[in-house]
């Protein structure tokens, strides 16, 4: 009878961390929709527009500081959840799925692009507009090129299908490596990303791998997600961290930002899947997360003919702060909706969107 007792106890710790398991994972959810939201959102705070007004050059340096961390922290988590799955499928399985994810988007909407600057470089007026919001037309060989060794690329924001890819790659290679060893050499990396002229590419992987493990700590670490303390502690690191960076920019002084930055990028991802877990639960957090669902899928279709065009219709006509906020809803409902017509086809998605498990 006694056992039967411990039994049914530990079923019950069984069930509350599934229940704990798959709100986390609704509030992680919650933080890539905040995560869309702020990179649609970066995509409409043009130079023209931040050139106007200190304050709105300071909010884009704002959401450019988290989202892109975010969503690696949030990577790195989820790697770190499935890692022996990984393991156990191997390095080129692991290669494989994730390629048909990532690079296959990567590539065809590179091709889709670039096809579309060759046309627009037969009309004049277009030609012109293209080559002014940065699509020029290229060559075969220029446009191989640049699709391998991400120098001059057709679209700049594809880089995180391939920068993710990569460090994914990375990751694995050295899921080994203890993280008191790992963790130092990531940062230098980090450090070296701001110090030396690197390609885009190479240092982007340098930048965001080190962010990409910092998330496989916090799934080591089990942070717990009730503790205020740590949460008032984190939120006082990124007020610092955060003002020490708007003056290093202010300044212009780069070398300070390798001590300030990537507390300010790590303390705020952690700050935004707080407040994801805490109101997964509302109407709010329901909308978040679909969003979440569907974020690299917005990632993916919002720019460059989505945000832009809006930008181009509604500037000088509409005060900026309503230009802002249509451009963002146009380039989160419209992907969204391009995405269910484009997903009925198996093979139209395969090609666009990539392959999932």
């Amino acid at each position: 009878m006694r056992m039967n007792g411990v039994n049914i106890v530990l079923k019950k710790q069984n069930i509350g961390n599934e229940i704990q398991k798959e709100d986390y994972t609704s509030g992680l959810t919650a933080a890539r929709g905040i995560g869309i939201i702020l990179v649609v959102f970066g995509h409409t705070l043009t130079d023209d527009i931040v050139d106007t007004s200190l304050l709105l050059t300071y909010l884009r340096y704002t959401v450019y500081l988290l989202h892109m961390p975010l969503f690696f922290v949030i990577s790195g988590y989820l790697f770190e959840l499935k890692k022996k799955k990984y393991v156990r499928s191997g390095f080129k399985k692991f290669a494989v799925s994730k390629g048909k994810l990532l690079m296959i988007p990567y590539i065809s909407f590179s091709i889709v692009v670039w096809g579309i600057s060759l046309i627009a470089s037969e009309i004049q007026p277009i030609s012109t507009l293209f080559q002014k919001a940065g699509y020029p037309a290229k060559g075969v060989v220029e446009f191989l090129f640049s699709l391998v060794t991400y120098i001059k690329p057709v679209d700049n924001h594809l880089w995180f299908s391939y920068v993710l890819y990569l460090v994914f790659l990375l990751s694995f290679l050295v899921n080994t490596v203890k993280k008191r060893y790992l963790l130092p050499i990531a940062w230098i990396g980090y450090a070296l990303s701001f110090l030396l002229p690197l390609p885009e590419l190479i240092w982007k992987i340098m930048h965001y791998f080190f962010l990409f493990q910092m998330g496989t700590v916090l799934f080591n670490k089990k942070i717990c997600l009730n503790n205020r303390k740590l949460l008032v502690l984190i939120s006082i690191f990124f007020a610092i961290c955060y003002g020490f960076f708007c003056l290093f920019r202010f300044w212009q002084w780069t070398a300070p930002q390798i001590f300030v930055q990537p507390i300010a990028e790590i303390s705020g991802s952690i700050l935004i899947i707080y407040l994801s877990i805490y109101i997964r639960n509302t109407q709010v957090g329901g909308y978040l997360q679909k969003f979440g669902t569907k974020s690299y899928q917005i990632y993916l279709l919002h720019h460059p003919f989505i945000v832009p065009v809006f930008y181009l219709l509604l500037n000088g006509r509409v005060p900026v702060f309503m230009l802002c906020t249509v451009a963002t809803a146009c380039g989160l409902l419209i992907p969204v909706g391009i995405y269910k017509i484009l997903s009925k086809r198996k093979l139209i998605k395969f090609c666009f969107f990539g392959g999932r498990k």
